[in-house]
């Protein structure tokens, strides 16, 4: 679950999956503490679940391998 000060960003990168515009790498730095970890995880997440483009739909191969971490 995403921390409210990271939907505007996610957002945006949403909206770039959807268009297939998002870059190959992202530099993501934040200071300790303000949930860094949470939106990495939720960008690792959509970009290698199988249904969906702009979030994980949880149900498929890559989503439940993810979950078992």
């Amino acid at each position: 679950m995403l921390y409210p000060w990271q939907q505007s960003l996610w957002q945006n990168w949403q909206l770039l999956l959807g268009q297939g515009r998002l870059h190959h790498a992202i530099l993501l730095l934040a200071v300790r503490g303000s949930g860094r970890e949470v939106l990495a995880q939720q960008l690792a997440q959509t970009v290698l679940c199988q249904n969906c483009n702009t979030e994980p739909c949880g149900v498929c191969h890559s989503c439940k391998l993810f979950a078992a971490k």
